[in-house]
């Protein structure tokens, strides 16, 4: 399982210089509209400069609706860090946001369990429509979905019958997705078990 590690008086400047992230994108969710933040310029070491793009269309800069703070998810080789972020202003003329680090940031480290390649049909549930995917591959803690369309939401129920434990369907959290070509996606699914017997079982049959 992954470990969770609360880290003070982060250093947001030196953090994407070091890990080369600073002409990097990740995304975001608000109201339900996904989009790419792209780091413009460091301003101090806790605060940055931003602009925000439409996920599917992101070669102009759009404004965001008033929110209070994010979470920037950024990844790196020892794992994913969760970082607090406060929109402080915002440049009119240039789309651009000023934005400062907020509070405490979270590293969670890669996972512990290796996952095995496997290649499974399988069914997934989203707003009580079954959709097809494939297993990809499996782990303890997780599973990587492929499918054909895009997944907007942020959490689906998957099939699991055709591997032999007791339960029948995984809740899943999707942590990250990616294009493949215009009619395929990836998804990595965090398995969120309602009883811990459960992931012994998927562990047992995969070692």
């Amino acid at each position: 399982m992954s470990m969770i590690k609360k880290i003070k008086n982060f250093d947001l400047k030196n953090f994407f210089i070091k890990n080369k992230s600073a002409k990097k994108t990740t995304e975001i969710k608000v109201n339900n509209i996904v989009y790419l933040v792209k780091i413009n310029k460091f301003i101090s070491n806790t605060s940055l400069e931003v602009s925000f793009f439409l996920k599917n269309s992101n070669k102009e800069a759009v404004t965001i609706p008033k929110i209070g703070n994010l979470i920037f998810i950024f990844r790196s080789n020892s794992g994913s860090y969760h970082i607090p972020i406060a929109i402080k202003g915002k440049k009119e003329s240039e789309l651009s946001y000023s934005i400062e680090l907020d509070g405490e940031v979270l590293h969670v480290e890669k996972r512990k369990y290796d996952r095995i390649k496997v290649n499974i049909k399988t069914k997934y549930l989203i707003n009580s429509i079954r959709y097809n995917g494939i297993i990809e591959n499996i782990s303890p803690t997780g599973a990587k979905l492929i499918a054909e369309n895009r997944i907007e939401d942020t959490e689906l129920l998957l099939d699991v019958s055709s591997i032999p434990i007791s339960i029948s369907n995984i809740s899943c959290k999707i942590i990250w997705s990616k294009k493949i070509t215009n009619q395929k996606y990836s998804y990595g699914l965090n398995f969120q078990f309602d009883n811990p017997n459960n992931q012994h079982e998927i562990r047992n049959w995969i070692y």
